[in-house]
C-alpha cells in the first residue's frame, strides 16, 4: 500500500513540474508576442462605457488651484479642501441653460449628501450668472445652504482640472486630495451617472 502511495506522490510531483514548465513557456511566448505585435492590438474595452468628463482619472490627485469665494476675499486652494471628503461641481452658464432645473437640483442634493454637506461649486462664466445661480439654487434651498461657490471667470481652475465636458461635471475627492469618483449630468442622462 505504501509503495502505491509513493508512486502516486512521485507521479503527482512530476505532473506538477511538467505543468509549471508548460505554463512558464506559454507565458514567455505570450510576452514575446505582445512585445512584437501588442502595439497594433486594439485596447481592451471595459464592460461599462467611460464618461469623458475630464482627462484626470480616479485615484489621481487633484491639481493645485486657487479660487476666490463668491462675494468674498477668501481664497480657496487644494489644501483647504483636503481635510475631508469633498464634492467639486463644475458649472458654467452654458451648462445651466442646457440642464433641467429639477435634475440639477436633485444632483446638487445628492452630491451634498455624498460629501457630507462639503460641496464646492466651481463656476466658470460671468459673475452676474454666478450670483443668479446662487440665489436660485443655493440660498433658497435649505439642503444646499452649506455649498461654497468658487468664482472661475477666466476658466483657469476648469482648465487645470482638464474638464472637457460642457455638461455639469462632478468630482468626489477624498480627504487627501485624490479623486474617488467622476461624473456628469447631461440633459439625456439620468441621476445615476452623476456620480455612480
Amino acid at each position: 500500500m505504501s509503495t502505491l502511495l509513493d508512486i502516486s506522490v512521485f507521479g503527482l510531483s512530476g505532473l506538477l513540474a511538467l505543468e509549471y514548465m508548460v505554463f512558464t513557456a506559454v507565458m514567455r511566448e505570450t510576452d514575446r508576442l505582445v512585445a512584437r505585435y501588442g502595439a497594433g492590438l486594439p485596447a481592451r474595452r471595459a464592460n461599462r462605457p467611460q464618461l469623458q468628463v475630464t482627462k484626470l482619472r480616479s485615484g489621481e490627485r487633484i491639481p493645485r488651484f486657487r479660487g476666490r469665494l463668491l462675494d468674498s476675499r477668501i481664497v480657496v486652494t487644494r489644501r483647504d479642501i483636503s481635510n475631508e471628503t469633498t464634492a467639486l461641481l463644475f458649472l458654467s452658464s452654458e451648462a445651466m441653460n442646457d440642464t433641467s432645473h429639477d435634475s440639477f437640483n436633485a444632483m446638487v442634493h445628492a452630491l451634498s449628501h455624498k460629501a457630507n454637506e462639503h460641496l464646492y461649486v466651481i463656476w466658470s462664466g460671468p459673475l452676474e450668472d454666478c450670483r443668479r445661480f446662487k440665489e436660485q439654487h443655493l440660498v433658497t434651498r435649505n439642503h444646499c445652504a452649506r455649498a461654497q461657490v468658487i468664482v472661475d471667470e477666466n476658466r483657469r481652475i476648469r482648465n487645470s482640472f482638464a474638464i472637457v465636458s460642457a455638461a455639469p461635471a462632478a468630482l468626489l475627492v477624498n480627504e487627501k486630495g485624490y479623486i474617488l469618483k467622476i461624473g456628469q449630468l447631461s440633459p439625456e442622462s439620468s441621476m445615476s451617472t452623476a456620480l455612480p
